[in-house]
């Protein structure tokens, strides 16, 4: 539990990057290693992280497109096969689809925090400069919430398979 809690932490540290300039920290190739630490493979995990990353490369928001997500899909898809010791194959395969899913997810957050945005334009008509920048964390917490979570429930769902043949 406390790794999964760990992992949920990953996910949200990578999106704490779009607080901080875009650095790059988001990718599969930062953030794999540190899932590797985590479980206790860091060389699986710079290997499966860098091997994602190359996957994933290029990818980036080009006008209203919503790419598939590289952060999700890098860190579940590296915790995962970690865990299942499947390898780099299992990780590149669960990767797109887990990052494809959570793309979704972005756009249904973004459809559902419209009313907050409206209350952006309200402070504003009102010259209540405090209230930007706690909606803005209000915002960031909740997608940070929602991060956490389904990477946290995805991670612990997942249990080692069972090494008994009979």
């Amino acid at each position: 539990m406390v790794q999964s809690i760990l992992i949920g932490l990953v996910a949200v540290l990578g999106l704490c990057d779009y607080c901080s300039g875009t650095s790059m920290v988001q990718r599969p190739i930062v953030l794999g290693p540190l899932v590797g630490l985590i479980l206790g493979d860091i060389s699986q995990g710079v290997i499966i992280g860098a091997s994602i990353e190359l996957a994933f490369m290029g990818v980036m928001y080009i006008g209203g497109a919503v790419p598939v997500n590289a952060l999700a899909g890098g860190v579940i898809a590296t915790a995962i096969a970690i865990k299942s010791r499947a390898g780099i194959e299992a990780a590149l395969a669960l990767a797109m689809p887990v990052g494809a899913l959570f793309s979704l997810v972005e756009t249904a957050y973004y459809i559902g925090i419209q009313f907050i945005l409206q209350k952006f334009d309200k402070a504003c008509k009102e010259g209540n400069a405090k209230r930007i920048p706690q909606l803005h964390f209000l915002c960031f917490a909740i997608w940070s919430a929602f991060y956490f979570i389904i990477t946290f429930v995805t991670v612990q769902l997942f249990q080692q398979p069972s090494r008994d043949c009979g």
